[in-house]
């Protein structure tokens, strides 16, 4: 136990840390800093209640020491692990003292008087620090609290890397608060919003703290923290090779041989991969690609690539019927994409296959699968693949086993005299043993052939003999290496390519349990790699009980996941939603294959306002007030006060506190009678329509926060859950008429139907124009279940229809009727329904007619009629023509550019302002902060109509959404 004397010293030790501080211009510096740059505590903090002096209290600190007991709430600060009223408690508890309500506003007076007067961080003025204005100080003060060390972990490891810092270089802030937005949720974003300390902290762990960013006692403090995280350490080692040190120059020769793999199991199927790009300069071509709408095929053939597929290392799939020339590239014209003489344009274009006149590969054990070889064949046994171009001598003797890409392919077996023979004849059999060199894994898959990077061991050996390998060697520097029988071995500093596999996003990561609940569950499924025909499932659990397992098949990434994928249907159903509603909390596992890449934490939302059982509510702030007010369903956006104790109206209602500033305490209440009727349900918005945004309940602001808080609101059972929805899409009508105009709005009400996927689209287009026709007496289920067959069929048989091309593949959309109708009726059959039908269906319409169903049902579902509504026409006519199967941080940034090049300066916005924008319409629940995205929308309706546009093309284009 120390005296007053000792306690006093560590408060002025305290304030010559802090000015130390400022004498080395580190920026809105943090009391966390300023304890650790001292070593403050003499012990460990958790003994702070044994140091206080006898009959010590609150009062007499606040007096003599009060930078000391803020620091002592700044250490409780970063141990903050969520909302509620926890914080208080755990501070008394390491004092030992009573703090009163009184009282803990002299604390934050305190904070906020050592900010002003040492210039250090403040809270950023977000809701969260608005509602929780006493405890938001001792948290901004905290540097990183532990319950943003994942959600940062996860951004490092995700986010795009060339917004990171990296030495000479800040971090974009603006890119990382709309990824965060989009991605993580509320809390990460206000942490982005102080610049200065995130920063720094960003900076620190991606470099390992060699530019003495913080002080070692302060790194060290956190990276403890992160190894205690599950996720932690493998997050920071992949987010470290992604932000490289320098940019690595790109040579001017940068000829890259691809390498092929061939796939023998009925048909022959041959794939390329090529080096992965180094991160950097695939997150900038990644940025000018998508933008552009970029879609090539390798060699005019095969399918249209996603820009984020086609710019990584492969595998694609070639299925031209001829081999290229040996000049051709193979994406074709990307002048008009990239910048002439860019590193993305050398490295594209440099990329090749050496298309000789013999192809070799070496057979796997089951005889499907074969890699590409560049030696000749010596002393192996068993089975080999040659590829014979068409018009060379070919290797008599051989079985042939089929025709591609200009080739002939043949296979031989090695215990074969005859077949040696005759691939002794074309020279593709060498009786000499062929000297090879096994890399590092990360040359191997990274690195172009016969390249190494600096400090990598690889080992030079006679293949002849895998006895006595040599010791494996380093090369310190770049250069021409000496090997004997290796030609043109070489050292490059090459930048390391992304670790991540798989990465998953979450629109609302944070708010996930509602999510699910509600039923708008969401993930998007990302890979820099071409992967295909991939198995995802999603376990839902709560404590140690399965409540629900998902499974479905994906084509291929990206891939958007919405609520109506199969892979949520058991996860959403009721039996599986009352339990999670019941537990209160649970988590979330997505597998890919069999290896997990995602974990959501599933919680209901900590309370600004705690619900007795009463009914009546308590602010968890209770330095605060607020009065009760309430709106019903028949006026929502009217909030009125409530005289006495609420009770139940004769219908649905909402209840909430209103603070004094007029906003609303977070949630709300909504509580629905046992028995209610569709038109109870009914709102009326009035006639006046005011584009202010405060104008006595109406005004555009009004009625956005509004939707928002019931889209927040709390309430009892799953009929609650139904009913809020039903208020809550009320909401849009008026909204839209505010910041688009009536034009707009009764424009949209006109095409609602048309807001559909294009596969949705075109079979209503097949049973208009009668290419197909449904028995008589099929109930809804009946023809749900044909439009869902024939969606999944089409997308098989014809995957570039409608991403890639306005007409369908000949022949594919009959094919895919044959089907829908054989799997359809095969269902019903099991039923007991149509036992008297065959089948076995032949459709066959002319390509013509498939060629104006397709056209029209692409005129539908791009809304033509809303994008000419959009100033200037250049740009609807940009928005109208994009694709849509896009992130939702990725089409943000493209609308911040869209307005830059289209819009007014006045309506110009960045990422994360077009991110809160877009989930204002698609994820009310999740936006917070609306009042600048509305201010920027209500100044320009052509602003407002194109993100609204792309909202709806975005919904309409989410994987198997169906209404």
């Amino acid at each position: 136990m120390n005296g007053w004397n000792d306690i006093e010293e560590l408060e002025r030790r305290l304030k010559t840390s802090i000015v130390s501080l400022n004498k080395r211009k580190v920026n809105s510096p943090t009391l966390i800093e300023a304890i650790d740059h001292d070593g403050l505590w003499p012990g460990y903090f958790e003994d702070i209640a044994t140091w206080l002096p006898a009959r010590s209290d609150i009062e007499s600190l606040l007096r003599r020491a009060p930078l000391f007991l803020c620091a002592a709430a700044t250490e409780i600060g970063f141990r903050y692990e969520g909302v509620g009223t926890v914080f208080w408690d755990r501070l008394c508890a390491a004092l030992k003292l009573t703090i009163s309500f009184c009282q803990r506003q002299q604390i934050a007076d305190v904070f906020k008087a050592t900010a002003l007067k040492y210039k250090l961080a403040e809270p950023a003025k977000t809701a969260f620090a608005q509602h929780f204005s006493l405890i938001a100080w001792p948290i901004s003060q905290a540097l990183l609290p532990i319950d943003l060390i994942d959600p940062v972990m996860r951004m490092l490891a995700s986010a795009p890397s060339s917004a990171l810092p990296a030495p000479g270089r800040p971090g974009n802030f603006t890119t990382l608060r709309a990824w965060s937005s989009a991605v993580e949720g509320v809390r990460l974003t206000d942490w982005l919003r102080a610049e200065e300390p995130a920063e720094r902290v960003l900076a620190a762990l991606l470099q390992d703290n060699k530019g003495s960013q913080l002080s070692q006692a302060t790194y060290r403090r956190i990276a403890d923290r992160i190894s205690q995280s599950r996720d932690g350490p493998v997050s920071l080692r992949r987010a470290r090779s992604r932000v490289t040190k320098t940019r690595i120059e790109v040579r001017e020769d940068t000829r890259s041989l691809g390498r092929l793999t061939l796939i023998s199991n009925g048909n022959l199927k041959l794939f390329v991969t090529w080096p992965a790009l180094s991160n950097s300069v695939y997150e900038e071509a990644r940025l000018q690609a998508r933008s552009a709408g970029w879609r090539p095929r390798l060699w005019k053939a095969g399918p249209f690539l996603h820009p984020d597929n086609a710019l990584s290392g492969g595998p694609f799939s070639l299925s031209m019927a001829d081999c290229p020339a040996a000049l051709t590239q193979p994406y074709g014209d990307i002048g008009q994409v990239f910048a002439d003489g860019s590193d993305i344009v050398r490295l594209l274009t440099g990329r090749t296959i050496d298309w000789t006149s013999l192809l070799l590969f070496d057979v796997n054990d089951d005889r499907h699968g074969a890699e590409q070889r560049l030696s000749p064949f010596y002393g192996h046994a068993g089975r080999v693949f040659i590829g014979s171009r068409v018009g060379a001598t070919p290797p008599g003797g051989l079985r042939a086993i089929g025709r591609l890409c200009g080739y002939d392919f043949f296979e031989a077996d090695l215990k074969s005299a005859d077949d040696i023979a005759a691939l002794r004849r074309v020279g593709a059999w060498t009786e000499r043993a062929s000297v090879v060199v096994a890399r590092h894994p990360d040359d191997a898959i990274g690195c172009p052939p016969n390249v190494v990077r600096p400090g990598n061991p690889f080992v030079v050996f006679d293949s002849s003999s895998l006895e006595n390998l040599p010791e494996p060697q380093t090369a310190d520097r770049p250069g021409a290496l000496k090997a004997t029988g290796i030609a043109r071995l070489r050292c490059e500093k090459t930048e390391p390519v992304d670790a991540g596999l798989i990465t998953v996003m979450a629109p609302e990561r944070d708010r996930f349990f509602a999510a699910i609940v509600e039923r708008r569950a969401e993930i998007r499924l990302e890979s820099t790699l071409s992967l295909r025909n991939l198995d995802v499932r999603a376990h839902l659990m709560s404590g140690e009980t399965l409540l629900a397992v998902g499974r479905m098949t994906v084509a291929g990434l990206p891939a958007t996941l919405d609520a109506s994928a199969p892979l949520f249907a058991p996860l959403l159903d009721d039996r599986a939603r009352a339990a999670l509603l019941a537990a209160g909390r649970g988590a979330l596992f997505i597998y890919v294959a069999e290896m997990l890449v995602c974990e959501i934490e599933l919680q209901r939302s900590n309370a600004m306002v705690i619900w007795g059982d009463d009914g009546r509510p308590q602010l968890a702030d209770q330095s605060q007030d607020g009065r009760l007010v309430a709106a019903d369903a028949g006026r929502p956006h009217l909030f009125l006060p409530v005289e006495g104790e609420p009770c139940l109206k004769d219908g649905v209602a909402a209840y909430g506190l209103e603070l004094s500033d007029r906003r609303m305490a977070e949630p709300i209440r909504i509580r629905v009678p046992a028995r209610i009727g569709l038109g109870d349900l009914s709102a009326d918005f009035g006639s006046d329509v005011s584009r202010r945004l405060f104008d006595a309940g109406l005004g555009v602001a009004d009625i956005a926060l509004a939707k928002l808080n019931w889209s927040r609101a709390i309430g009892d059972g799953l009929l609650f859950t139904g009913v809020k929805q039903r208020v809550v899409r009320q909401f849009d009508a008026p909204l839209i008429e505010r910041l688009c105009g009536g034009p707009w709005l009764r424009r949209e009400e006109r095409t609602r139907e048309d807001g559909v996927d294009p596969h949705h689209a075109l079979w209503r287009q097949i049973l208009r124009q009668e290419l197909a026709e449904l028995p008589d007496g099929l109930d809804n289920f009946a023809q749900d279940l044909f439009r869902r067959n024939f969606r999944r069929h089409a997308s098989e048989l014809d995957p570039d229809w409608p991403s890639n091309t306005d007409v369908p593949l000949d022949g594919a959309m009959d094919e895919a009727l044959n089907r829908c109708f054989a799997d359809s009726f095969m269902t019903l059959q099991e039923k007991g329904l149509f036992a008297e039908v065959d089948t076995d269906f032949d459709f066959g319409s002319e390509t013509e007619a498939w060629n104006k169903a397709a056209l029209e049902a692409l005129r539908m579902t791009r809304r033509e009629g809303l994008a000419r509504l959009i100033a200037p026409e250049e740009g609807g006519r940009q928005l109208q023509g994009r694709p849509y199967d896009v992130g939702l941080v990725d089409l943000a940034e493209d609308l911040a550019s869209w307005t830059k090049r289209y819009a007014l300066p006045r309506a110009y916005v960045d990422s994360d302002l077009a991110a809160t924008c877009l989930q204002l319409w698609l994820f009310p629940a999740a936006c917070e902060d609306a009042i600048p995205a509305l201010k920027v929308m209500a100044n320009d309706p052509f602003v407002s109509r194109a993100i609204r546009y792309a909202a709806l093309r975005y919904r309409a284009n989410l994987l198997s959404n169906d209404p």
